[in-house]
């Protein structure tokens, strides 16, 4: 396959900690986390970088962020939470690994702790889309829609174009529930055929 011999050939390079994780990236950005988590579980494996460095926790972060993109096992849960954990280590402040902790916590309904994770995120970085959908999700499991509406508003606003259609229509579908939540049913519902035009 394309991404076992890409792996080869990083490996056979002993391509830079950066060059690996930019590959991960582009595997994601392609909605292809099994093959972004496989080259990057192999980075994590043979990557020999400095422990502390922003390349190493970035790898480290990354690998994580696939684990949770792969699907929902416990075998990913744990192979995320492992690189998290491993990055924390090497640098506390390291925001897309707190992003990561947010989404890992998400995920295993543990929303007080995802909460602090994006809350942190965004008070150190600013608006970035991951820290606002994340924080927008918390506050809709918790009921609190208005707030969600209004975060998932923000990212329309910021982002009215992101990485992928998707993503925008992603934004889309949270700011159309939400809306459905407050009762907003046209607004809802403008919402969720702007969602369908974006993903088709």
């Amino acid at each position: 396959t394309p991404s076992s011999t890409l792996l080869q050939v990083l490996q056979d390079e002993e391509a830079s900690q950066d060059t690996w994780a930019n590959v991960g990236l582009a595997y994601m950005q392609q909605n292809l986390a099994g093959e972004s988590s496989a080259i990057l579980q192999a980075a994590c494996s043979t990557s020999s970088g400095k422990n502390g460095s922003t390349p190493n926790v970035r790898l480290l972060a990354s690998a994580g962020i696939a684990h949770l993109a792969v699907g929902n096992s416990e075998e990913d849960r744990r192979r995320a939470e492992q690189r998290f954990t491993s990055a924390s280590k090497e640098d506390t402040f390291f925001p897309m690994n707190w992003m990561g902790q947010g989404f890992l916590n998400f995920r295993a309904k543990r929303l007080d702790q995802a909460r602090f994770f994006f809350d942190t995120t965004l008070k150190q970085c600013g608006p970035v889309l991951p820290a606002l959908l994340g924080m927008a999700a918390v506050l809709f499991c918790e009921g609190n829609y208005k707030q969600a509406q209004e975060l998932y508003g923000q990212a329309m606003k910021l982002y009215p174009t992101s990485s992928s259609n998707t993503t925008s229509a992603s934004i889309r579908v949270g700011f159309g529930l939400a809306s459905y939540r407050l009762g907003q049913v046209d607004r809802a519902k403008a919402s969720f055929r702007r969602a369908l035009e974006l993903d088709a």
